[in-house]
């Protein structure tokens, strides 16, 4: 298989560091609407993304060993696969 170019290399690593980041901006300005939606107060919303940033920090932990396990790039693949089918059940629900 061949590898890829450094440029390619540098735009493939800053898509998967802007996850976390980039899912959060697109939560925060959603969460009045979220409590109005849902009927929860706002605090009970704000956990919520305390515990995205737990569950993000201890999928890390599974990660690290299982991409060693496996291979990065399909542990990767696998990540990728999961993140959008959970964005996609939380957009249905």
């Amino acid at each position: 298989m061949r590898t890829p170019g450094p440029a390619l290399l540098v735009c493939g690593v800053t898509l998967l560091v802007m996850f976390e980041p980039m899912t959060i901006d697109m939560y925060l300005p959603a969460l009045p609407t979220m409590a109005v939606d849902l009927g929860g107060d706002a605090e009970t919303l704000r956990q919520t993304l305390s515990v995205y940033i737990l569950g993000f920090g201890a999928a890390q932990i599974f990660y690290g060993p299982l991409s060693d396990a496996v291979g990065r790039r399909p542990a990767l693949f696998d990540a990728g696969a999961l993140y959008a089918v959970a964005s996609v059940a939380c957009a249905v629900a």
